[in-house]
């Protein structure tokens, strides 16, 4: 039975003298531990096979990403299309042609550099906004309309209404009572 004792460990940190260039030795004191041969040779071997499932998944990978590449490329087959659309086809009923979700992810990424970038602009302009139109959207914001439910209900909040337990609970009371 071979075995391996560790008993220290010898690491650089920096340090503020000059004349060692910044790096002591630091001692860590370390658990000892006693293997043999056959635990190596299992744990070798688990590694093994791991590194080996890493590269079979990863050659799945881009075996998946070749095949949706052909896929993009060949849509709107039989009008039956999942896939992003290169904007040359005919089923409109996607929603997933033209230009935007082509270009969605440099759209999103200019988006954000330009919100970081012109923040203070942008507050300044709905503050304007909103001071402007004031009077109008303050009258919009007391319009109450009836929901389906019976509820009388401010139209601004109608979304938030409508996931309430009341507005549940009446619309079962309606649907018993018909």
């Amino acid at each position: 039975m071979a075995s391996s004792i560790v008993t220290r460990e010898t690491t650089a940190s920096p340090c503020l003298n000059e004349d060692t260039k910044g790096v002591v030795p630091v001692v860590r004191k370390m658990k000892k531990i006693k293997i043999d041969l056959s635990t190596i040779s299992r744990i070798l071997d688990v590694t093994n096979e791991i590194s080996e499932k890493c590269e079979t998944i990863n050659n799945e990978i881009f075996n998946i990403s070749v095949i949706k590449n052909n896929m993009t490329d060949e849509c709107c087959i039989n009008n039956n299309c999942d896939n992003i659309c290169q904007g040359e086809c005919s089923c409109e009923e996607n929603g997933k042609c033209g230009y935007y979700y082509r270009n969605r992810d440099k759209k999103l990424e200019y988006q954000k550099k330009y919100n970081r970038e012109q923040g203070d602009k942008i507050k300044n302009y709905n503050k304007d906004y909103y001071q402007k139109r004031r009077e109008e959207i303050l009258e919009k914001a007391k319009t109450k309309i009836i929901c389906e439910c019976g509820c009388e209900v401010q139209l601004f909040n109608m979304n938030s209404h409508k996931k309430t337990k009341k507005h549940a609970r009446a619309l079962e009371q309606r649907k018993k009572e018909l």
